[in-house]
């Protein structure tokens, strides 16, 4: 006769205490928004202190992206069994992008203006845009008065842009800075006041 033998999960120290996983949990989450908090107030003050040096470190970064893509493109290039055509423009991909990374990083001051150009026109653009869809639907909006309000600021925020978009995007990476040291603060507060709230709950 064979005998079933059962164990209760204790035995082996599988059964969790409830109120044991929330603790960790929220402890875990508390680490979680303070760090992510201190991170945002950190890069949010780099920002204000130094502009320019931390606009320069993102054409840094976006340089190197742009310099693995040419890596990926002369891989491409370089599979066996790829059409000609193909092979070639993967090629022809991988110098040009290759050359770009190249001349950013050797020239990164020139290459943070003319992305903060870039970015003016495309922010200035977009204003100009959005104001215009809020004019035009001005009819269907629950509140007119401050939807036409919203599209002529927007509209003329985006002239302002276009005029001087290397200035604009500078104002813009100044306020994105205040932004995050905001939410960084906030953020920190969130995880003191979860934390204590939640912790003692479950004690």
């Amino acid at each position: 006769m064979s005998q079933t033998m059962t164990s209760d999960p204790d035995d082996y120290g599988l059964r969790i205490d409830a109120n044991t996983l929330e603790r960790t949990v929220a402890q875990r989450f508390k680490q979680f928004l303070l760090v992510t908090g201190a991170v945002l107030l950190v890069i949010g003050l780099l920002i204000l202190i130094w502009p320019g040096h931390t606009a320069k470190a993102i054409t840094a970064l976006l340089a190197i992206g742009v310099l693995f893509s040419a890596l990926a493109n002369a891989a491409v290039a370089l599979t066996p069994g790829l059409p000609g055509r193909a092979r070639i423009v993967a090629a022809l991909v991988a110098v040009l992008f290759a050359w770009a990374g190249i001349w950013a990083l050797a020239h990164l001051g020139s290459a943070t203006v003319g992305l903060a150009f870039v970015v003016g026109l495309f922010i200035g653009i977009a204003w100009i845009i959005d104001g215009i869809a809020a004019l035009v639907t001005l009819g269907d909006a629950p509140s007119k008065i401050w939807a036409a309000i919203f599209g002529v600021i927007s509209i003329v925020a985006g002239v302002i842009l276009l005029i001087g978009p290397i200035t604009g995007a500078a104002i813009i990476w100044l306020i994105v800075g205040i932004t995050f040291v905001i939410m960084g603060v906030l953020q920190i507060l969130r995880g003191l006041r979860f934390g204590n709230q939640t912790i003692k709950a479950t004690l």
